[in-house]
């Protein structure tokens, strides 16, 4: 038996904006004020990578509210042929985002959760939704208008729970064989190196 689910677009149940665009190249500043987050800090996986966050220096009064990054906002990759979306997983300090990227704000967490949110724009129907309708003929873009008319299948809380654990428990799988093949490789090569001065 199919469980029930709504469909709403992504502009009923969000706020997107733009990241912040700077006038020039971001120059880093090892006593910034701000961190920022690039396109470099995404994975392979659609993950954040925190580690190496450049710091600049950007005055208070030109950064909006909307600009700074919170735990379970979400960003979107408009340009390219891969769109895709990464959740903030863990609170930053005076982080912002380039305008690399959409920010996608939930109003309502009761009704759908970031984790799922993010899930969901990442898989297939979302992805053809993206290439059907992108614009540009050298490099595609989704404009906002066109991110906020994205459908989303929302099922219950408990289903969309469900749904990110198991994805997310996937990755941690892909990543852990990912490392046993490394792991192996370099015993292999070791060994076989080993001969050679045996």
């Amino acid at each position: 038996m199919n469980k029930s689910f709504e469909l709403a677009r992504l502009k009923d149940i969000s706020v997107i904006t733009l990241g912040y665009q700077f006038r020039e190249k971001i120059l880093p500043i090892s006593m910034g004020n701000i961190s920022v987050i690039q396109m470099s800090n995404i994975t392979d996986n659609y993950t954040l990578n925190t580690n190496n966050l450049i710091k600049t220096c950007i005055k208070e009064d030109e950064l909006k509210e909307e600009h700074y990054l919170l735990q379970d906002d979400i960003l979107f990759t408009p340009r390219g042929y891969k769109n895709f979306a990464t959740l903030i997983d863990r609170p930053l300090e005076k982080t912002i985002a380039a305008s690399h990227f959409y920010i996608i704000k939930i109003k309502e967490q009761k009704r759908i959760t970031p984790s799922y949110l993010v899930w969901y724009i990442n898989q297939k129907p979302a992805q053809e939704y993206f290439k059907k309708h992108a614009a540009g003929t050298r490099i595609p873009i989704i404009n906002r208008k066109l991110l906020g008319q994205l459908i989303i299948s929302i099922p219950d809380i408990e289903t969309q729970i469900k749904i990110t654990k198991i994805y997310n428990l996937s990755l941690r799988e892909n990543f852990l064989l990912k490392e046993i093949q490394k792991k192996r490789k370099l015993f292999i090569e070791t060994f076989l190196l080993k001969q050679l001065n045996d």
